[in-house]
């Protein structure tokens, strides 16, 4: 269109129009915002069907940008080395190559590089950890080795983070934790280990995002529930402290997510399982609480993810049962709105989670006490707040 085609156009319509945003040029054609909504929100759960994975936890899953693409894990008995691809558009699994993967393991670290799905280290029978991985294309539907010369110890329980060229692994346990870690580079095959100096205690079971520029990793050691943290930059190879000035309390198996501005931390168990949280402001180095006005029920082993407005939050185990209940927190009003549970896969924890761009997908889950490891998918979907537009 011409410049200014499209306010000329708008300007002559007249009537009600949506916009999922405030709209400058919708004002400038002379329509007012005469209020907002928000579209339902739905779940979903898919169908069990043949290609569906064994029910597990500890096994991990990564968006691609059509799939979900699950690996590995434990169910108290075996220790898994195979995956299988969702696709939530045609609502079908399938299976995917054992051919070069890793051999069968739990508590992995796992990240999408843009191409590939990253596996590396975890544990496998006896509590041995593991020094190894592959990177898995699904386009081809193949494995490749991980070089391991320069890598990190072997572990579990470490984190990563990809920040466009790299993984970050840090952190984790071999029967003692680690403040190590090691930058692995796909395209060269290459490990560089991180900086010790001026790095956080080590740790086990702490949360780690990327900012778009640096790691910070907060939350529990291996003996303690640390309410401390650190930010890494891989440019410089150099960590900063974080402030624990008003940081919530220690705790492990917590929701952590990147909002864009802010780090958000809820929920977890520390001495007990908690219902506090916390935001930490990376650009002035501060801590402010979430608030507890309409917020969950304690719990632990939740899953939260970031929309891009909100952080969603749903499931988790209270320290007797699974629980079916979430949330969605809005940082910007400070605010928790309930989540409909209409529809929903039901009470559960210790699944893991992705976030497509427009919905989450929770898979692989222990339900009530008893029902065993679950291989349900479900599928929530946000309702999507709606400017309304009019003029006269």
């Amino acid at each position: 269109l011409a410049p200014g085609a499209a306010a000329d156009n708008l300007n002559a319509m007249g009537g009600v129009i949506l916009s999922q945003d405030s709209n400058s040029e919708l004002e400038s054609a002379g329509y007012r915002k005469l209020g907002q909504f928000v579209s339902d929100a739905s779940w979903r759960v898919s169908e069990i069907i043949p290609e569906t994975p064994d029910g597990r936890y500890n096994h991990s899953a990564v968006w691609t940008g059509t799939e979900m693409i699950i690996w590995g894990g434990y169910t108290g008995g075996p220790y898994y080395g195979d995956g299988a691809a969702y696709n939530p558009v045609t609502d079908t699994w399938r299976d995917i190559s054992d051919v070069g993967a890793p051999s069968p393991r739990s508590s992995h670290a796992a990240v999408w590089t843009g191409t590939e799905m990253l596996i590396w280290g975890g544990v496998t029978t006896g509590t041995t950890a593991m020094g190894d991985g592959a990177l898995y294309d699904p386009v081809a539907d193949s494995w490749r080795t991980m070089s391991m010369e320069g890598a990190p110890s072997a572990r579990f329980d470490s984190s990563v983070v990809w920040t466009g060229s790299e993984a970050v692994i840090w952190g984790g346990w071999d029967g003692s934790s680690f403040n190590t870690g090691g930058r692995y580079n796909p395209a060269t095959d290459t490990w560089t280990s991180t900086e010790t100096a001026g790095a956080p205690t080590a740790r086990r079971w702490h949360g780690a995002v990327w900012t778009g520029e640096k790691m910070i990793i907060w939350g529990a050691t291996s003996s303690s529930f640390s309410g401390s943290g650190g930010i890494y930059d891989p440019l410089t190879d150099s960590w900063e402290a974080m402030s624990i000035v008003d940081a919530p309390l220690g705790r492990r198996y917590h929701a952590f997510v990147w909002s864009g501005t802010e780090l958000l931390i809820w929920g977890g168990l520390g001495a007990a399982e908690v219902d506090t949280g916390g935001r930490y402001n990376l650009a002035d180095d501060s801590w402010e609480p979430i608030t507890q006005v309409g917020a969950l029920s304690a719990r632990y082993y939740h899953n939260a993810v970031w929309t891009g407005r909100e952080m969603v939050v749903y499931g988790g185990y209270d320290g007797s049962t699974a629980v079916g209940t979430g949330a969605l927190y809005n940082p910007e009003l400070d605010l928790w709105t309930a989540l409909s549970e209409q529809g929903s896969s039901g009470p559960q924890y210790r699944n893991t989670v992705v976030w497509t761009g427009d919905e989450m997908i929770l898979w692989g889950n222990s339900g009530v006490s008893g029902s065993g490891w679950k291989r349900d998918t479900g599928i929530y979907k946000p309702g999507i707040p709606m400017m309304i537009y009019g003029k006269p």
